[in-house]
């Protein structure tokens, strides 16, 4: 079979997908299109390819995240008002961890910190930088310089949030437990990989590098889970 190999300006696959799943029928097309097309003059008129893909995470982003409310707006007229808070604070949790990651994952140093960064980290008490508001300025403009999204993958956490919401649904659909227990339930799966990971790194001495795949589990995890286990606890709520 033959392998056809696609133009360096255009679009990646990756790009067009993420698009087409938030963007509207009627809209869909135009705004690829425009986006195509002032992607291919980026990059043929830099000779720093790095530079147009840049400038395209970064345009795909915004777009993603403008579309993206519109349609959870809509979605929440139609909920009530407990309904509306707990997916609220499902996003807000959602979004809050995709920031913080994108931080960590693009960290060059410690310097820009008046306070002992590495040394939270390291010792598991990442919660307290989440209180100082330089982590959270820097925390958003690293997440609108965003090159590509490779580095939201995490295996491991994708295990634990994909057999988490496998065991959620499965309680749903039977009568194993009662509504008040799979709420309860849901909050423990979603966030027992980042108190369980907070506990080893305040018991163990290890070094930033090691301590990176766990925090990077204990984040994932957040993140990967909190939205799936929020809609099926809403869900199973509103059953008869």
């Amino acid at each position: 079979m033959a392998y056809h190999k696609r133009d360096r300006s255009s679009l990646p696959v990756l790009v067009e997908k993420l698009l087409s799943c938030v963007l509207p029928d009627d809209l869909k097309n135009e705004i690829i299109g425009d986006l195509s097309e002032e992607f291919y003059h980026q990059v043929h008129s830099n000779p720093d390819h790095r530079q147009a893909k840049k400038w395209l995470w970064q345009q795909t982003t915004k777009t993603i995240a403008i579309f993206a409310s519109i349609r959870i707006a809509r979605a929440l007229r139609d909920l009530d008002l407990m309904h509306t808070m707990a997916l609220f604070i499902g996003i807000v949790v959602f979004v809050a961890t995709f920031v913080v990651i994108t931080l960590l994952s693009h960290l060059d140093g410690f310097d820009d910190y008046s306070f002992d960064l590495s040394a939270m980290l390291v010792s598991g008490d990442l919660h307290q930088a989440l209180a100082h508001s330089e982590f959270w300025q820097q925390a958003l403009t690293h997440s609108f310089y965003l090159n590509d999204l490779n580095y939201l993958f995490q295996w491991p956490a994708l295990l634990w949030a994909g057999a988490s919401t496998l065991l959620l649904s499965l309680c749903a659909k039977t009568s194993w437990m009662s509504k008040h227990s799979i709420a309860g339930l849901a909050v423990c799966l979603v966030f027992a990989p980042y108190l369980l990971g907070t506990v080893y790194l305040q018991h163990n001495q290890v070094t930033i590098n090691q301590a990176g795949s766990i925090l990077a589990l204990m984040l994932f995890s957040i993140m990967y889970l909190v939205v799936p286990a929020t809609v099926i606890t809403l869900r199973n709520q509103d059953q008869a």
